[in-house]
Protein backbone atom coordinates (compact mmCIF):
# COMPACT_ATOMS: atom_id res chain seq x y z
CA UNK A 1 0.00 0.00 0.00
CA UNK A 2 1.08 3.52 -0.99
CA UNK A 3 0.81 6.25 1.79
CA UNK A 4 -0.77 10.02 0.98
CA UNK A 5 2.01 12.48 1.13
CA UNK A 6 -0.79 14.59 2.43
CA UNK A 7 -1.57 12.42 5.16
CA UNK A 8 1.79 11.59 5.92
CA UNK A 9 2.37 15.51 6.86
CA UNK A 10 -0.19 15.74 8.53
CA UNK A 11 0.50 13.32 11.19
CA UNK A 12 3.79 14.62 11.81
CA UNK A 13 2.33 18.18 12.19
CA UNK A 14 -0.05 16.62 14.77
CA UNK A 15 2.49 14.88 16.58
CA UNK A 16 4.71 17.70 16.68
CA UNK A 17 1.82 20.38 17.78
CA UNK A 18 1.69 17.07 20.74
CA UNK A 19 5.37 17.42 21.79
CA UNK A 20 5.26 20.93 22.31
CA UNK A 21 2.27 20.81 24.88
CA UNK A 22 4.34 18.62 26.95
CA UNK A 23 5.31 20.86 30.35
CA UNK A 24 9.28 20.35 30.48
CA UNK A 25 10.89 18.25 33.37
CA UNK A 26 12.02 20.80 35.99
CA UNK A 27 14.76 19.91 38.31
CA UNK A 28 13.74 19.80 41.93
CA UNK A 29 14.29 23.10 43.56
CA UNK A 30 16.60 23.41 46.38
CA UNK A 31 14.83 25.00 49.96
CA UNK A 32 15.06 28.61 49.87
CA UNK A 33 17.83 29.34 52.20
CA UNK A 34 15.84 31.26 54.95
CA UNK A 35 14.01 28.48 55.15
CA UNK A 36 16.74 26.18 55.76
CA UNK A 37 18.27 28.81 58.74
CA UNK A 38 14.61 28.88 60.38
CA UNK A 39 14.54 24.76 60.28
CA UNK A 40 18.28 24.40 61.65
CA UNK A 41 17.42 26.96 64.27
CA UNK A 42 13.75 25.00 65.64
CA UNK A 43 16.23 21.61 65.36
CA UNK A 44 18.44 23.32 67.63
CA UNK A 45 15.74 24.88 70.11
CA UNK A 46 14.04 21.26 70.05
CA UNK A 47 17.70 19.44 71.14
CA UNK A 48 18.49 21.96 74.05
CA UNK A 49 15.43 21.85 75.51
CA UNK A 50 12.01 19.47 74.64
CA UNK A 51 9.62 20.86 77.45
CA UNK A 52 6.01 20.65 75.64
CA UNK A 53 5.10 23.56 78.48
CA UNK A 54 4.25 27.07 76.42
CA UNK A 55 5.91 28.65 79.33
CA UNK A 56 9.58 26.74 79.08
CA UNK A 57 9.23 27.01 75.07
CA UNK A 58 9.29 30.55 75.24
CA UNK A 59 11.82 31.18 77.75
CA UNK A 60 14.05 28.49 75.67
CA UNK A 61 13.42 30.67 72.50
CA UNK A 62 14.55 33.70 74.40
CA UNK A 63 17.36 32.52 75.86
CA UNK A 64 19.04 29.17 73.46
CA UNK A 65 22.22 29.28 74.88
CA UNK A 66 21.55 29.28 78.07
CA UNK A 67 19.84 26.32 77.27
CA UNK A 68 22.21 24.55 75.55
CA UNK A 69 25.06 25.38 78.35
CA UNK A 70 22.86 23.83 80.89
CA UNK A 71 20.87 21.31 79.46
CA UNK A 72 19.55 20.09 82.69
CA UNK A 73 17.60 23.35 83.53
CA UNK A 74 15.32 22.18 80.44
CA UNK A 75 13.65 19.93 82.90
CA UNK A 76 14.28 21.64 86.51
CA UNK A 77 12.16 24.81 84.60
CA UNK A 78 9.71 22.30 83.34
CA UNK A 79 9.32 21.25 86.97
CA UNK A 80 9.56 24.67 88.98
CA UNK A 81 7.55 27.22 86.45
CA UNK A 82 4.30 26.09 85.73
CA UNK A 83 4.34 25.38 89.54
CA UNK A 84 5.52 28.88 90.55
CA UNK A 85 2.38 30.15 88.62
CA UNK A 86 -0.25 27.31 89.79
CA UNK A 87 0.77 26.65 93.82
CA UNK A 88 3.30 30.06 94.60
CA UNK A 89 6.82 30.23 95.80
CA UNK A 90 6.80 28.09 98.39
CA UNK A 91 5.85 25.10 96.35
CA UNK A 92 8.45 25.91 93.81
CA UNK A 93 11.56 26.21 96.57
CA UNK A 94 10.61 22.72 97.36
CA UNK A 95 11.62 21.34 93.65
CA UNK A 96 14.49 24.30 93.18
CA UNK A 97 16.24 22.39 96.03
CA UNK A 98 15.60 19.54 94.61
CA UNK A 99 17.52 20.03 91.90
CA UNK A 100 19.47 22.35 92.83
CA UNK A 101 22.47 21.72 90.97
CA UNK A 102 20.95 22.52 87.63
CA UNK A 103 20.08 26.00 88.95
CA UNK A 104 23.29 26.40 90.12
CA UNK A 105 24.57 25.39 86.98
CA UNK A 106 22.12 28.36 85.62
CA UNK A 107 23.05 31.22 87.50
CA UNK A 108 26.93 30.98 87.25
CA UNK A 109 26.43 30.19 83.20
CA UNK A 110 26.89 33.53 81.90
CA UNK A 111 24.54 32.99 78.83
CA UNK A 112 21.80 32.64 81.53
CA UNK A 113 22.02 35.81 82.76
CA UNK A 114 19.20 37.13 81.41
CA UNK A 115 17.17 33.91 81.75
CA UNK A 116 17.53 34.34 86.10
CA UNK A 117 17.59 38.37 85.78
CA UNK A 118 13.70 37.97 83.90
CA UNK A 119 12.79 35.17 86.03
CA UNK A 120 13.40 37.20 89.28
CA UNK A 121 11.75 40.28 88.01
CA UNK A 122 8.73 38.57 87.49
CA UNK A 123 8.45 37.13 90.85
CA UNK A 124 10.46 33.63 90.91
CA UNK A 125 12.73 34.82 93.47
CA UNK A 126 13.40 31.13 94.73
CA UNK A 127 16.34 30.89 92.43
CA UNK A 128 19.36 31.20 94.40
CA UNK A 129 22.34 33.97 93.96
CA UNK A 130 25.52 31.28 93.93
CA UNK A 131 25.80 28.20 95.43
CA UNK A 132 26.27 28.72 99.15
CA UNK A 133 22.83 30.95 99.29
CA UNK A 134 21.66 28.00 97.16
CA UNK A 135 22.69 25.21 100.17
CA UNK A 136 22.15 27.92 102.86
CA UNK A 137 17.87 28.10 101.70
CA UNK A 138 17.65 24.57 100.69
CA UNK A 139 18.98 23.07 103.70
CA UNK A 140 16.74 20.98 106.09
CA UNK A 141 14.85 23.19 108.52
CA UNK A 142 13.88 22.33 112.08
CA UNK A 143 10.06 21.76 112.55
CA UNK A 144 8.25 24.73 113.31
CA UNK A 145 10.91 26.85 112.28
CA UNK A 146 8.31 29.77 110.96
CA UNK A 147 6.69 30.02 114.58
CA UNK A 148 7.13 32.40 117.50
CA UNK A 149 9.89 31.37 120.33
CA UNK A 150 8.16 29.56 122.50
CA UNK A 151 7.41 27.28 120.17
CA UNK A 152 10.48 27.09 118.28
CA UNK A 153 12.28 26.61 121.43
CA UNK A 154 9.31 23.29 122.68
CA UNK A 155 10.33 21.73 119.02
CA UNK A 156 14.19 22.18 119.32
CA UNK A 157 13.83 20.18 122.65
CA UNK A 158 11.53 17.59 120.92
CA UNK A 159 12.61 17.82 117.14
CA UNK A 160 11.26 13.89 116.96
CA UNK A 161 8.17 15.00 118.28
CA UNK A 162 6.96 17.61 116.21
CA UNK A 163 8.92 15.66 113.12
CA UNK A 164 6.24 12.61 113.98
CA UNK A 165 3.30 14.58 114.53
CA UNK A 166 3.29 17.10 111.71
CA UNK A 167 3.02 20.63 110.99
CA UNK A 168 -0.34 20.32 112.17
CA UNK A 169 1.21 20.31 116.10
CA UNK A 170 3.02 23.47 115.30
CA UNK A 171 0.07 25.26 114.55
CA UNK A 172 -1.49 24.21 117.69
CA UNK A 173 0.95 25.13 119.54
CA UNK A 174 0.93 28.12 118.25
CA UNK A 175 -2.31 28.49 117.85
CA UNK A 176 -2.22 27.22 122.06
CA UNK A 177 1.19 30.29 123.22
CA UNK A 178 -1.17 32.80 121.12
CA UNK A 179 -4.12 32.45 123.56
CA UNK A 180 -1.99 32.01 126.01
CA UNK A 181 -0.70 35.56 125.63
CA UNK A 182 -3.52 37.30 124.53
CA UNK A 183 -6.64 35.63 126.98
CA UNK A 184 -4.53 33.50 129.60
CA UNK A 185 -4.47 30.15 130.85
CA UNK A 186 -7.95 29.28 130.35
CA UNK A 187 -8.72 30.71 127.00
CA UNK A 188 -5.44 28.63 126.08
CA UNK A 189 -6.94 25.10 127.34
CA UNK A 190 -9.99 25.72 124.99
CA UNK A 191 -8.17 26.15 122.31
CA UNK A 192 -5.99 22.97 123.07
CA UNK A 193 -9.42 21.16 123.30
CA UNK A 194 -10.26 22.66 120.54
CA UNK A 195 -8.07 20.47 118.66
CA UNK A 196 -7.62 17.70 120.79
CA UNK A 197 -7.23 15.00 117.81
CA UNK A 198 -4.31 17.01 117.10
CA UNK A 199 -2.85 17.05 120.61
CA UNK A 200 -3.70 12.92 121.08
CA UNK A 201 -0.23 12.89 118.96
CA UNK A 202 2.19 13.89 121.74
CA UNK A 203 -0.21 12.29 124.64
CA UNK A 204 -0.42 9.20 122.90
CA UNK A 205 3.72 9.26 121.68
CA UNK A 206 4.51 9.98 125.69
CA UNK A 207 6.52 6.77 125.74
CA UNK A 208 8.54 7.75 122.78
CA UNK A 209 9.34 11.16 121.48
CA UNK A 210 7.35 13.07 122.66
CA UNK A 211 8.13 12.23 126.42
CA UNK A 212 7.88 14.80 128.70
CA UNK A 213 7.44 17.45 125.66
CA UNK A 214 3.78 18.21 127.42
CA UNK A 215 5.37 19.09 131.01
CA UNK A 216 8.34 20.95 129.18
CA UNK A 217 5.63 23.41 127.85
CA UNK A 218 5.11 24.09 131.87
CA UNK A 219 8.20 25.98 131.47
CA UNK A 220 6.41 28.62 129.01
CA UNK A 221 4.17 29.06 131.63
CA UNK A 222 1.38 27.04 129.27
CA UNK A 223 -0.26 23.87 131.23
CA UNK A 224 -1.10 20.83 128.83
CA UNK A 225 -2.81 17.47 130.04
CA UNK A 226 0.28 14.84 130.15
CA UNK A 227 -1.92 12.12 129.26
CA UNK A 228 -5.31 10.92 127.54
CA UNK A 229 -7.07 10.41 130.64
CA UNK A 230 -6.02 14.22 131.72
CA UNK A 231 -6.93 15.84 128.32
CA UNK A 232 -10.07 14.38 128.81
CA UNK A 233 -10.42 15.50 132.26
CA UNK A 234 -9.47 18.49 131.42
CA UNK A 235 -11.61 19.24 128.14
CA UNK A 236 -14.53 18.05 130.50
CA UNK A 237 -14.38 20.72 132.57
CA UNK A 238 -14.33 23.50 130.45
CA UNK A 239 -16.84 22.13 128.73
CA UNK A 240 -18.87 22.82 131.95
CA UNK A 241 -16.70 26.16 132.79
CA UNK A 242 -18.07 27.52 129.30
CA UNK A 243 -21.43 26.16 129.95
CA UNK A 244 -21.48 28.21 133.24
CA UNK A 245 -19.85 31.53 132.04
CA UNK A 246 -21.37 31.97 128.36
CA UNK A 247 -24.33 33.23 128.42
CA UNK A 248 -27.54 31.58 126.62
CA UNK A 249 -26.92 32.19 122.76
CA UNK A 250 -22.78 31.51 123.15
CA UNK A 251 -23.58 28.18 125.49
CA UNK A 252 -24.83 26.32 122.81
CA UNK A 253 -21.97 26.50 120.57
CA UNK A 254 -19.53 25.96 123.11
CA UNK A 255 -21.53 23.14 124.16
CA UNK A 256 -21.30 21.39 120.87
CA UNK A 257 -17.79 22.29 119.87
CA UNK A 258 -16.33 20.73 123.30
CA UNK A 259 -19.10 17.43 123.22
CA UNK A 260 -17.52 16.97 119.42
CA UNK A 261 -14.06 17.54 120.74
CA UNK A 262 -14.34 14.98 123.90
CA UNK A 263 -15.85 12.00 121.10
CA UNK A 264 -13.07 12.57 119.00
CA UNK A 265 -10.76 11.98 121.61
CA UNK A 266 -12.48 8.61 122.63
Amino acid sequence: LRTNPAISICSVEWASKQGRRRPPRRKPRMMAPLSFVLLLASAGLAAACSSTNLIVQGVASEHPDCFKDCPSVCGAADVVFPLFLAQGEEAAAVEVCKDLDSWICAVEASNCSGMITEAKGLGVTMIPDNRSHGEAICAPKPPCHDKSSSVKELAASYESCFESCGKDLCNAAEAAFQALSTKGQVEATREVCSKIKTWNCPLVSQSTNCSGMMAKAASYNLTLPETSAAAEKTCTDALAATVSDSAPTKQSAGLILLTLTLAVMK
